[in-house]
């Protein structure tokens, strides 16, 4: 409902009388977001990956999209999920910005950090609020939590700070490692795909129905 409210869905053309049925489609505008989001990912990756640079010159080719589209769905088809590779980061992926509020203590170290930082970072809990329209207690369930499950430690300071414990690093290093092999994988083939060099192997998939049960993928 929000998304629609906000203009990044739209009811398909195949969006018939039954109101119980109203398949949902992209809005140009979501494809904007993305597409900014894809440039992002590729252009890091593509410092370790050489394809992805040849990705980031076609993100804006719809055809190229399209294929980027199919052959990441189809990884997902396949079982493929981030919680296989990163099982502790469904504290932070289960709630309201949560992963937000993670990346936000990822970047916040200091000068002579390593990342993720070992020294305490600053935890601004009004400010984080406000950042991901949020609620204060909002922020400060989750990082109890965090504290609970050993992925942070709370730290001595005036104005509020946590360490980084090394599970929540590992974690969401897994976590990011993941996102780039999946991407890496899924712009291999697309690239393939858009180059001729094979024909797609992807079947069409109705995505409106439910997906069947998800067994293991690995690269």
């Amino acid at each position: 409902m929000l998304m629609r409210w906000a203009g990044y869905l739209e009811a398909g053309p195949e969006a018939g009388s039954n109101r119980r049925q109203r398949p949902l489609v992209p809005t140009y505008r979501m494809m904007d977001v993305q597409i900014l989001r894809w440039r992002a990912i590729l252009s890091s990756l593509a410092l370790l990956h050489p394809p992805s640079k040849k990705a980031v010159e076609l993100i804006e080719d719809p055809v190229f999209g399209k294929m980027l589209i199919r052959q990441m769905g189809a990884r997902f088809e396949a079982g493929f999920r981030l919680r296989h590779y990163a099982p502790e980061a469904i504290l932070f992926a289960e709630r309201d910005a949560g992963i937000l509020i993670a990346w936000q203590l990822l970047v916040s170290g200091g000068e002579g950090d390593v990342f993720p930082p070992e020294m305490p970072v600053p935890v601004p809990v009004a400010a984080l609020a406000r950042q991901f329209f949020v609620s204060r207690a909002h922020v400060l369930k989750l990082l109890r939590e965090a504290e609970q499950l050993g992925m942070i430690r709370r730290t001595p300071s005036a104005s509020g700070s946590v360490q980084l414990l090394p599970p929540m690093r590992e974690t969401m290093l897994n976590l990011f490692a993941a996102i780039f092999a999946g991407f890496a994988d899924a712009v291999e083939d697309a690239l393939a795909e858009y180059e001729g060099r094979q024909p797609s192997a992807v079947p069409k998939v109705d995505f409106r129905s439910v997906p069947p049960e998800a067994t293991p993928f690995s690269f």
